[in-house]
């Protein structure tokens, strides 16, 4: 086979868009750049015409904001593009919003209200000093309750490779993981691994399972509002996420073999570390740690330089916490061996994300060598949530009391659903 066509990039877009955002051939899509990703917005617009004889491109400057439309025959808006403007970096070194910042948000919802938008996708540069500024962007779409396509750093690289799966077959496979992880009985998860980890996620109110190729609006386990809700571009994760980035409840220790979101580099067979609601020295869980990373340790100094980066962005250093306790790739055709985490964390492989409120890191976990199950509660009447001597006992690589039952979802590098 040779190499992937833009043709074919924008025949998959107009599917990702219809298929995967669920907007319709009638409804407008607002499409978001930096002018380094001009050339995948250009995809993106040229896919909302896709097919159609009847549509026209044009320069519009409604609402004092320049942008581009494409228009059906009754001059119904298909497509809005906007260009961020880059000229300053979006986030001041107080992590306070620059004007670029500001000003890119409030445009932004300047357009949704215009052309009544529900749907958007954004393909921005991946500045990590940014991060704080794409969490806000993020928020602000689901706040506004769009259904959205997150693309950072997203190259044409991506585009042409994972990008281009069979997005039916992979959202099956996300929906059976997410029927598995989400069952009435289901009170937490295990991993283990050869290489030492022992790490327990706990099922508790917030627990909130995505597939991020297929994002639907949903009622916020936080507040009870009626939500946007974000994917990404590509796609190809089902994970567990709450919209604030709450602290989430886990205990163990996670060694990740493959890859650290931000470093950009592999790990090369080297380990990073975390420990969480545990002591790292005894491995006693510490019920008012739920959460919490007691420890960070790479072997690999320029990666454990990278994260220590990040983590210092953070207005308390002495809190970073499990954001996204568990994830699954499900994409078949992202590389799980990559330095870029933004393709490894789509691979058939396992990842885990923690920070504070300026970052987010996930770090990437091999499915060979790795078991994961899932813990149901057996026993009779209501639903009992797992007890501290079970979670110490489920991180210790025992079994917990009688009335739980363990159920595999990955085994022998396999998803078993």
């Amino acid at each position: 086979m040779g190499e992937v066509t833009r043709d074919q990039i924008v025949v998959q877009a107009a599917d990702y868009v219809s298929f995967c955002l669920g907007c319709g051939d009638d409804k407008p899509l607002l499409i978001g750049v930096t002018d380094e990703k001009a050339d995948i917005g250009s995809i993106f617009l040229d896919a909302r015409g896709h097919g159609r004889e009847d549509v026209a491109v044009r320069e519009s400057s409604e609402g004092g904001i320049l942008h581009q439309l494409v228009v059906d025959a009754s001059e119904n808006p298909l497509a809005i593009l906007y260009r961020i403007d880059r000229q300053d970096s979006l986030l001041a070194e107080d992590g306070n919003l620059t004007d670029a910042g500001q000003f890119a948000l409030d445009d932004w919802e300047d357009l949704i209200q215009t052309y009544n938008v529900g749907h958007a996708v954004a393909v921005l540069d991946g500045r990590n000093p940014e991060i704080p500024w794409r969490i806000k962007f993020i928020e602000f779409n689901i706040e506004e309750g769009l259904i959205y396509g997150h693309g950072p750093g997203t190259t044409m690289d991506h585009m042409r490779g994972h990008f281009m799966i069979d997005y039916r077959e992979a959202a099956r496979l996300g929906q059976s993981l997410i029927d598995k992880l989400s069952a009435p009985d289901v009170v937490g998860y295990r991993v283990t691994a050869e290489n030492g980890t022992s790490y327990v996620s706990i099922k508790d109110g917030l627990t909130t399972w995505h597939n991020d190729l297929m994002p639907r609006s949903f009622t916020d386990p936080v507040d009870g509002e009626e939500k946007g809700d974000v994917g990404n571009v590509p796609g190809g994760e089902v994970y567990d996420e709450c919209t604030d980035m709450s602290r989430r409840p886990a205990y163990g220790v996670f060694k990740a073999d493959l890859s650290v979101g931000g470093a950009d580099k592999s790990l090369d067979g080297k380990l990073a570390t975390i420990y969480v609601g545990v002591d790292p020295e005894t491995m006693e869980i510490l019920p008012e740690k739920a959460g919490v990373v007691t420890r960070w340790e790479c072997g690999d100094d320029y990666v454990d330089g990278k994260v220590q980066e990040m983590l210092k962005a953070n207005s308390d250093e002495s809190d970073v916490y499990m954001q996204e306790p568990l994830a699954f790739g499900i994409n078949k055709k992202a590389d799980p061996r990559t330095p870029d985490l933004l393709e490894g964390e789509k691979a058939f492989a396992i990842h885990v994300g923690f920070g504070g409120d300026a970052s987010h890191i996930d770090i990437l976990l091999s499915m060979p060598g790795t078991t994961v199950e899932v813990i149901t509660y057996a026993g009779k009447g209501d639903l009992v949530a797992l007890g501290t001597n079970d979670i110490q006992a489920l991180v210790n690589g025992n079994a917990p009391r009688e009335n739980y039952e363990l159920q595999p979802l990955v085994a022998n590098g396999q998803y078993v659903v």
